[in-house]
C-alpha cells in the first residue's frame, strides 16, 4: 500500500524586526515536535523537515534569545498543495491560529514554505497460488479471528469452496496458518515499534539539542539576568541614597517654600498698599502737572505778550528819543523863530514908522505871501509836530495882524514929512534902534553859529539880518520835516532890502 510523506522547507518570515539567527521555527504535528529549525534563512541547509504521519500541522516562529513567542499557524496536512510555494499567515500569540482553507491573499506577517509530497509502498505479504487446503484454512482462520482482522485489512482471499466441510486436519492447517501469520504480525509490529523507536529518539534528539540550545540560552540570559541584577542592585541602593538626599532637600525645599510664601504674601500686601498710595500720588502728581502745564501755556502766552510789549517798548523808546531828539531840535528852533519873530516884528515896526512908500508895502504884502505859501508847504509835510506847528500857527497870526494894521493905518507920509521931524530925536531913535538891533543880531549869531566870510562882518545889518535868520530858519524846519525838498523861500539876498530914506 502507498504510504503519503510531505517534505517541508521553511524559506523565510515577513516582516521580522530582528536579526535572522535569533529567530527560529518550531514544527509540530498533533502536539508532537518534529524538528527546529534555526537559523531562519533560506542558505541554510538543515531548514527541510521530511513528515510522514497525517494530522495538524503547526509552525511556531520564537525569538531564540528571550523564548518569546513572534507568531504561530497551524492547519490540517491534508489541504497542504503537493508541490510549490505557499505563504501562510502569521496570528498573534494567545489567538486562535487554525486554518481549514488557504486564503486568496495573504499579508504579512507572513512565512513561505516549500511542499514536496511523497509516495511510499507499506510492506505487506505477498499471496501466492496456495491449494486449496491453505485457502480453506486461511478462510477459517480470518472467520475465526475476527480479531486479528485489524493488523492486515488491506489482504482479501478468494472465498474457498470447502467452507462448509471442517474437519480436525482443517483446524490443525489453520492453527498452523494463524501461528504463521501472527509471527509476521509480530513482525511487522515489531518493525513499526523501532521505527516510532527511531522517531521518537530523533525528536527526543531534537527536543533536547533545543532544549539545550535553550538551556545555554536561558544560562547566557542569567548571566545577563545576574549583571543586571547586580548593576539594578547597585543602582537601587544609589537611588535609595539619592532618595534619602532629595527627601531631605525637599524638606528644605518645603520649609524654602513656606518661608518664601508668607514673604511673598507680605510683599505683595505691601506692594498693594504701596502701588493704591502710588496711584494716588501719580494722580496728585498728574493734576499738578496738568496745573502747571496750563501755568506754563499762560506764562508763555504772557512771555509772548511781554515780548511784544518789550519790541513795542523798545521800539517807543527808540521813537521817543528820535522825538526827544526832534522836540530838543524843535524847542532850539522855535526858540530862534521866536527871537526871529520878535526881530522881524522889530523890523516891522520900524519900516511901519520909518519907511512909507508904496513900493515897500508891496514887497512886504509879497513876502508876507510867501511866508503863507511856505507855512501851508510845512504844514502838509510828512512829520509835523504840534510845537512847530503851533509856532507856524503864531507865526501866521502874528503876520495877519501885522498886515491888516498896515493896512488899516493911514497912508505913510511923505519923506518931506519926516525931515520936519528933529534931527536930533531921530538920531536918538535910530540909535536906540540899532543898539536893539545889535544885541538882538548878536545873540541869534551867537545861538545860530552863521558861517560869514573872513572879509565881511560878522553880522550884517539889523533888517537884513533879521530877514535872513527867518528865512533860514523856517528852510531848516522845512528840510528837518521834509527831507530831500528844496526851501522854496527866498534868502535875504534875493529879496532886495528897502531903501532907507536919508534924512536931510
Amino acid at each position: 500500500m502507498l504510504e503519503k510523506s510531505f517534505e517541508i522547507t521553511v524559506l523565510r518570515a515577513e516582516p521580522v524586526d530582528r536579526e535572522e539567527s535569533e529567530v527560529g521555527c518550531y514544527i509540530s504535528v498533533d502536539g508532537r515536535l518534529f524538528d527546529v529549525i534555526t537559523p531562519l534563512s533560506p542558505d541554510n541547509e538543515e531548514n527541510l523537515v521530511q513528515i510522514n504521519s497525517i494530522g495538524k500541522l503547526q509552525l511556531i516562529l520564537k525569538n531564540m534569545s528571550s523564548g518569546e513567542e513572534i507568531g504561530s499557524v497551524s492547519l490540517p496536512t491534508s489541504i497542504l498543495p503537493s508541490e510549490g510555494f505557499q505563504w501562510l499567515p502569521l496570528f498573534q500569540p494567545q489567538s486562535n491560529d487554525y486554518l481549514s482553507s488557504f486564503p486568496e491573499e495573504v499579508t504579512s506577517p507572513r512565512i513561505l514554505i516549500l511542499v514536496n509530497t511523497k509516495r511510499a509502498l507499506t510492506p505487506v505479504q505477498e499471496v501466492t497460488e496456495l491449494s486449496e487446503l491453505d485457502c480453506e484454512m486461511h478462510q477459517n482462520s480470518i472467520v475465526h479471528s475476527e480479531s486479528d482482522s485489524g493488523f492486515m485489512p488491506e489482504i482479501k482471499l478468494c472465498p474457498s469452496p470447502y467452507d462448509k466441510k471442517p474437519n480436525i486436519e482443517d483446524n490443525e492447517r489453520s492453527n498452523t496458518f494463524r501461528i504463521i501469520e501472527l509471527e509476521r504480525a509480530m513482525e511487522e509490529e515489531n518493525w513499526r515499534h523501532q521505527e516510532e523507536i527511531l522517531r521518537v529518539n530523533q525528536n527526543v534528539k531534537v527536543t533536547i539539542d533545543g532544549l539545550n540550545f535553550e538551556i545555554e540560552k536561558i544560562k547566557a540570559q542569567n548571566k545577563k539576568l545576574e549583571s543586571k541584577y547586580l548593576e539594578c542592585r547597585s543602582e537601587l541602593e544609589s537611588n535609595k541614597e539619592n532618595l534619602s538626599k532629595e527627601k531631605k532637600e525637599t524638606e528644605e525645599l518645603k520649609q524654602m517654600f513656606e518661608k518664601l510664601s508668607t514673604e511673598y504674601d507680605a510683599a505683595t500686601k505691601k506692594f498693594n498698599c504701596t502701588e493704591a498710595s502710588l496711584h494716588k500720588l501719580i494722580e496728585k502728581k498728574d493734576q499738578e502737572m496738568f496745573k502747571l502745564q496750563t501755568e506754563l501755556t499762560i506764562w508763555k502766552k504772557n512771555a509772548s505778550n511781554f515780548e511784544q510789549q518789550i519790541q513795542k517798548s523798545k521800539a517807543e523808546s527808540s521813537n521817543a528819543f528820535q522825538l526827544s531828539q526832534e522836540i530838543g531840535l524843535l524847542k532850539q528852533r522855535l526858540e530862534q523863530s521866536e527871537i526871529q519873530r520878535q526881530n522881524l516884528q522889530r523890523v516891522i515896526q520900524d519900516l511901519n514908522d520909518g519907511w512909507g512908500s508904496d513900493a515897500q508895502l508891496q514887497m512886504l504884502t509879497n513876502e508876507n505871501k510867501k511866508l503863507k505859501d511856505e507855512l501851508q508847504k510845512l504844514k502838509s509835510a510828512q512829520k509835523p509836530t504840534n510845537l512847530f506847528d503851533s509856532t507856524l500857527k503864531d507865526l501866521e497870526a502874528l503876520l495877519e495882524s501885522r498886515k491888516k494894521n498896515t493896512q488899516s493905518r493911514t497912508p505913510i507920509q511923505s519923506p518931506k514929512k519926516y525931515h520936519k521931524r528933529s534931527s536930533t530925536g531921530w538920531n536918538n531913535h535910530a540909535k536906540h534902534q540899532d543898539d536893539v538891533e545889535t544885541e538882538t543880531t548878536a545873540s541869534v549869531c551867537s545861538k545860530s553859529s552863521l558861517n560869514v566870510d573872513k572879509g565881511k562882518p560878522k553880522c550884517p545889518s539889523p533888517s537884513k539880518r533879521l530877514l535872513k535868520q527867518t528865512v533860514s530858519s523856517i528852510n531848516k524846519g522845512r528840510n528837518s520835516a521834509t527831507p530831500g525838498r528844496t526851501s522854496i523861500i527866498p534868502t535875504t539876498r534875493e529879496v532886495k532890502s528897502p531903501r532907507k530914506i536919508p534924512f536931510r
